[in-house]
């Protein structure tokens, strides 16, 4: 493909269009992907420095308060945002944050589950609870929620 201009360089965007078969006559997005790619790069990092499933970063940290974060942090290196992170991590356990999405409350999720009461709340209490729950117990949780068998993981070796 040859690009023959008289006496004039071609744009970027002239190029673009050439190659793509995409005529965009300007950009006008003035960086507002920016937010959006640090984001996306932002949670691969966590995902990469905490070896814990993706579900799990996206519950304790989801985008619309990733989006809230990218101002300060934006322009700091990432381990900035991971020190963050595991403040946020300690804020709610995975449980927690469950119920509170499913409005859900833990004597009916028990009943539900065939979970004692008492062992459903000492879940709750903290993730390395959940962790050391039964194989069978954590494919209630899974199955009950609809969720992947992963978010109950300590660590994704993926």
């Amino acid at each position: 493909m040859v690009l023959c201009y008289e006496n004039e360089v071609p744009s970027l965007l002239a190029l673009s269009n050439k190659i793509t078969g995409l005529y965009v006559q300007e950009d006008q997005s003035f960086g507002i992907y920016d937010d959006a790619y640090w984001c996306g790069t932002a949670y691969f990092y966590l995902r990469e420095k905490t070896r814990k499933p993706l579900m799990y970063i996206l519950l304790k940290l989801p985008l619309d308060r990733l989006i809230d974060l990218y101002p300060l942090y934006h322009e700091m290196d990432y381990s900035s945002l991971l020190e963050e992170f595991n403040k946020i991590e300690k804020e709610k356990t995975i449980l927690e944050l469950i119920f509170e999405t499913n409005h859900v409350n833990m004597v009916k999720l028990s009943k539900d589950i065939n979970v004692s009461l008492n062992t459903v709340k000492y879940y709750k209490q903290s993730d390395e609870n959940l962790y050391n729950a039964s194989f069978d117990k954590i494919y209630r949780f899974a199955n009950y929620f609809n969720l992947p068998l992963k978010l109950f993981l300590k660590e994704d070796n993926a």
